[in-house]
């Protein structure tokens, strides 16, 4: 299913997150919102090469995966991004 990078994987300065006004969207999946918002922000990114966190899921999964109302908030939080996006001039 591909790598799911769950939001505490990244470390961000608070001059960052204060100075661009970013604060976690409401609703489900907020961490796609968040990690596109504050991609969108960045004038430079860095990467790990290697992982310094592991999470477990329960073996059932999360309630979020199953069907529902909730799989909308996907759509929003996409949006969320892009439409910031396009204010910053960047192409979607």
């Amino acid at each position: 299913t591909g790598v799911r990078w769950p939001v505490w994987s990244a470390a961000y300065r608070r001059a960052f997150v204060t100075g661009h006004g970013l604060a976690f969207p409401a609703g489900h999946h907020s961490d796609l919102g968040w990690g596109g918002l504050v991609t969108v922000a960045a004038e430079r990114i860095a990467v790990l090469c290697h992982s310094v966190v592991r999470h477990r899921e329960r073996r059932q999964g999360s309630r979020l995966a199953l069907p529902g109302e909730h799989q909308f908030d996907l759509l929003d939080q996409s949006e969320r991004v892009l439409v910031r996006a396009a204010a910053q001039g960047l192409a979607a």
